[in-house]
């Protein structure tokens, strides 16, 4: 396609990700989205990426490939015998580190946090996020020693840590935006780091109702 089709390709990822971050999915029509990356075609979605979604499906993988090496480089390092929070700042860490670059969409996170509620975007966002065998063999390894701690509690406060992470980063990055913030992203990740490891390995009070009343049954 060329540099200047992959900077019109850019420039629609840019803004669509800018107008749902601000009005949410249904305000980001084609025209819109065109009309905000400053192409004069109107078509312009179409042409590049041949509908809405699988525009935002594009945008929704935008950092994929640098946060799975990122992740995987983490992983490799970590040694035989990672701490749980050895892995939880494997995961997140890295995702932080892009949220942190300076060439990464200064709306992705807010952008994120809208699309969550697209239902077709938050199966792309799961597979994003998803982790890799060799995470989950060290992470099972790491839990062991949380056995009064149910599958069904850890489900759902997986599901909990998701949302927590997608909001917090996407609140931190409007209030860097906004220049008020006294923080920055690394000890962002490093909050979110201590309280998810502080989630997973909480007690539980009524270990057994997991088994019959799950908050969140597995699909």
């Amino acid at each position: 396609m060329g540099q200047h089709g992959d900077r019109a390709r850019e420039a629609l990822l840019d803004a669509a990700e800018e107008l749902i971050a601000r009005e949410g999915f249904e305000a980001a029509s084609n025209r819109r989205i065109a009309e905000a990356a400053h192409n004069a075609n109107h078509s312009a979605v179409t042409y590049h990426f041949g509908s809405r979604e699988q525009l935002i499906g594009a945008a929704l993988k935008r950092y994929q490939p640098q946060l799975e090496e990122r992740r995987a480089q983490v992983l490799s390092e970590l040694g035989p015998q990672p701490t749980l929070r050895d892995l939880v700042s494997s995961r997140i860490m890295p995702w932080i580190e892009i949220l942190a670059d300076p060439a990464t969409s200064p709306w992705h996170s807010r952008f994120l946090v809208q699309a969550r509620s697209i239902p077709f975007a938050w199966k792309i966002i799961s597979g994003v996020f998803v982790q890799n065998g060799d995470y989950l063999k060290y992470f099972e390894q790491a839990i062991k020693p949380l056995r009064e701690v149910p599958r069904g509690a850890l489900y759902a406060r997986a599901l909990m840590m998701q949302h927590m992470i997608f909001t917090v980063c996407g609140e931190h990055e409007r209030l860097v935006a906004e220049g008020k913030t006294g923080g920055d992203w690394q000890m962002l990740g490093e909050f979110l780091v201590d309280s998810v490891v502080g989630m997973i390995a909480a007690p539980v009070t009524h270990p057994e109702a997991y088994e019959k009343f799950p908050i969140f049954p597995e699909e």
